[in-house]
């Protein structure tokens, strides 16, 4: 008795598997939270089409995205019984050195076209690499809503960094800051004096203010 069940269960779970492959199908493909892609070719990242059986859709089809700089996070939703939802969380380019572009986690985004590059922060500098610094610096100064998204250029050496800003009303303003660390220890007196201030010096003894 029992072995004619288990047979009968295998059948059934085989036409299950068979019938999957032909409903339900997929009709519908949405994303959301995607700029640097079209929602076209975010569906061909993943080989999701239209009439592709939605039960046979897994994380798997996430590898490509996982795997594409410009991806930060995806998901897909599955809405029975014909829709797919594709979530993505895109980098966005913060900085640039003319020659690569990057996102504020340090990560190298291929393709950002010159017209794109100069609407971003221009980092420009010699000696040792100190991108990884430069970005920090950039989140700190993001992070201050006085100045966020002020920031027009980062220029370095091997004596430390120099920030320009262009403010609301036209004036440019300059950080000089030996280090990251010395910026961070000092960034409330920086603020304060740079209301008043087009130049600020900042050495590892404490803040200077240049009109």
């Amino acid at each position: 008795m029992r072995r004619p069940f288990l047979l009968f269960s295998l059948l059934l779970l085989l036409g299950l598997v068979f019938a999957s492959r032909y409903y339900p199908t997929v009709r519908y493909i949405q994303v959301s939270g995607n700029t640097h892609y079209s929602a076209t070719e975010v569906a061909s990242l993943t080989g999701i089409t239209v009439g592709k059986p939605l039960l046979w859709i897994t994380k798997r089809q996430l590898e490509p995205l996982a795997n594409n700089p410009w991806i930060q996070n995806a998901q897909i939703i599955r809405a029975f019984p014909d829709a797919v939802h594709i979530q993505l969380q895109e980098r966005v380019p913060v900085l640039t050195d003319t020659v690569q572009t990057y996102a504020i986690d340090g990560t190298v985004l291929p393709g950002v076209d010159a017209t794109a590059r100069e609407s971003l922060i221009q980092l420009q500098g010699w000696g040792e690499n100190r991108v990884d610094e430069a970005l920090e610096i950039i989140a700190l100064v993001n992070a201050d809503n006085r100045y966020a998204h002020s920031l027009k250029m980062l220029s370095y050496s091997a004596a430390g960094f120099t920030l320009q800003f262009e403010t609301n009303i036209g004036q440019a303003k300059e950080i000089f800051t030996p280090s990251l660390q010395a910026l961070k220890t000092q960034w409330a007196s920086v603020m304060t004096l740079s209301e008043t201030s087009q130049t600020i010096a900042l050495y590892p003894w404490g803040v200077t203010a240049h009109e």
